[in-house]
């Protein structure tokens, strides 16, 4: 796993990277709402869920 990010005003936009595979996460969390919203690139065969 690789992962890069920055804020962008008040949201943290993250990206994060499976190295042995095409599969990416774009992690938004917005502080001003306390809300995290996680959104595959490319959903993997075997799950969406992240945990």
């Amino acid at each position: 796993m690789v992962a890069a990010g920055a804020w962008q005003d008040n949201t943290f936009v993250a990206g994060l990277y499976v190295v042995t595979s095409p599969h990416r996460v774009r992690l938004v969390l917005d502080a001003g709402t306390g809300t995290a919203v996680a959104t595959w690139s490319t959903v993997p065969l075997t799950s969406s869920r992240l945990e």
